[in-house]
């Protein structure tokens, strides 16, 4: 079972867990066995942490994520998370309030999947337009997934200084952009 600390715990990358039911597992599942580190095999179930990892070192990883569970303790990151699931399915509801947007799937954890999908325009094309205005403006970072062979925005709503008014004016800019983008191509086929 791997479990990542990265997204719900507000680590950077590379703090994650691997569980194994058998610890005889671990070694293996990182082990490259190169011929260089022969000699320095572990013998008689002593452990060489650097073999437990990709890069052959034992870093400090951990350490990040002990310090976070201690400054913010479980009651504080419960409401975070929480936060984040409250606020994804706030847009769920704003979005389905707009009749040109459409909700692809429901809301999952923070993750909401949708699409800009008035009539006479392709939405697929439309989804990676809107998103490249977002980050070329710097104003959001909504992105596009491919689900069922469609591209659809998706949304991670896991930062817990957003607010519902940041989603609000989030939704109104990708309006924006949809409008103009809908006004170029209907002008364009005119």
């Amino acid at each position: 079972m791997v479990w990542d600390a990265h997204k719900w715990l507000f680590q950077t990358y590379a703090c994650s867990t691997v569980m194994f039911r058998d610890r005889k597992h671990l070694a293996a599942f990182y082990s490259s066995d190169p011929e260089y580190l022969r000699d320095a095999a572990a013998e008689n179930g002593e452990i060489n942490y650097w073999e437990w990892g990709i890069e052959l070192i034992r870093p400090a990883r951990s350490l990040k994520l002990w310090l976070t569970l201690q400054t913010l303790v479980t009651d504080q990151i419960s409401d975070m998370v929480t936060h984040g699931i409250d606020l994804a399915q706030q847009t769920e509801s704003m979005l389905r309030n707009q009749p040109e947007w459409e909700v692809v799937t429901p809301t999952q954890l923070a993750i909401v999947k949708f699409c800009y999908a008035p009539q006479g325009l392709t939405p697929p094309a439309t989804g990676r337009t809107i998103s490249r205005r977002m980050m070329e403006e710097g104003f959001a970072c909504v992105l596009t997934t491919q689900l069922k062979g469609r591209t659809v925005l998706r949304i991670c709503l896991i930062h817990p200084e957003t607010t519902e008014d940041d989603i609000r004016h989030t939704i109104q800019r990708m309006y924006q952009y949809a409008r103009a983008l809908k006004k170029e191509r209907v002008s364009n086929f005119s």
